[in-house]
């Protein structure tokens, strides 16, 4: 039995060991970090059930899981490695059931990052940003939000990225982010 790792590394070393090939489902640790594994074939199968979008099967399977396990196994397993908008489908169907905002916050990450090639999947993205941040404010999610400063598609102002940089910066005065989105923007009104 394999076991795929959620984490990108090179851990294939670690497939020789007879008690990680015997388990199911087990936590290790390398370099400090806790690496989740799972099961390949309960990989596939939940992929295999979002690309069909079998989503009322799938949901079932993520009942009992942790945000991280939900963020692990939807971005770093299926929607990275398969590109598909059924994935984003699936993130959206679970968020409009369940209300959980890891589910908004997957899609936003799947549509600014994994089919940001896709024409108009930027704007959609910061649209779920807005409304994360609406629904929950916190540092992971304005800094989120703020990753949309800059794009080529200008979808969000330098006074929507000053408030929320000024946000950021009251919940953690030293983020290097903030800071340097609120210097280009200082710099931008110099010329």
């Amino acid at each position: 039995m394999y076991f795929k790792i959620i984490k990108r590394t090179t851990i294939k070393e670690l497939e020789d060991f007879e008690e990680i090939k015997k388990i199911r489902k087990y936590k290790i640790e390398i370099a400090g970090e806790k690496w989740k594994m799972y099961e390949e074939n309960v990989l596939k199968e939940i992929e295999k059930g979002i690309l069909n979008a079998q989503y009322n099967q799938v949901a079932k399977k993520f009942k009992n899981m942790s945000d991280e396990e939900i963020h692990d196994i939807i971005y770093f397993n299926i929607a990275d490695r398969t590109e598909s908008l059924s994935v984003y489908g699936f993130t959206q169907y679970m968020f409009r059931k369940t209300g959980n905002t890891v589910w908004l916050s997957l899609s936003v990450s799947i549509m600014a990052y994994v089919l940001c090639r896709m024409e108009g999947a930027y704007a959609v993205g910061i649209f779920h940003a807005r409304e994360l941040v609406s629904l929950e404010k916190n540092i992971d999610n304005l800094i989120l939000l703020l990753s949309f400063y800059g794009l080529p598609e200008h979808l969000m102002d330098a006074e929507e990225a000053e408030k929320v940089a000024k946000e950021i910066l009251e919940l953690d005065k030293n983020n290097e982010r903030a800071i340097y989105v609120l210097n280009e923007i200082l710099n931008s009104k110099k010329e």
